[in-house]
């Protein structure tokens, strides 16, 4: 069985445009068993994604795909990120709030920078 572990919705902002409804209805049209929403540097859509999945008969998988940038890199890296747990999830949560009360945005910048 086929399953997505990378979905970008329109809460991606930057690059996504499939509202997560649509998503969850074409993964059962095709027999998938589940389906990730891994928006890019957020989690806007999570919740509703979750409720809309369970109601389907679809494994919701959360996550994110983060934007990374270490010192001198000429462009930001992306990192995939999946909550294996609802601890995860408040990790992931956590991780995203910080780096947006720091001034991060999704405008080409990366969220987090390592040296």
């Amino acid at each position: 069985m086929f399953t997505h572990l990378r979905l970008h919705t329109e809460f991606s902002i930057a690059d996504g445009v499939m509202h997560p409804a649509d998503a969850i209805a074409a993964a059962k049209a095709a027999g998938q068993p589940a389906l990730a929403i891994t928006d890019l540097n957020a989690m806007f859509g999570a919740i509703k994604f979750y409720k809309e999945a369970l109601k389907k008969g679809i494994k919701p998988l959360l996550g994110c795909e983060l934007t990374l940038a270490a010192d001198g890199a000429l462009q930001p890296a992306r990192l995939l990120l999946l909550a294996a747990t609802h601890q995860g999830y408040l990790n992931l949560s956590e991780l995203l709030t910080r780096a947006c009360l720091q001034g991060a945005t999704d405008k080409g910048q990366a969220l987090a920078s390592w040296n």
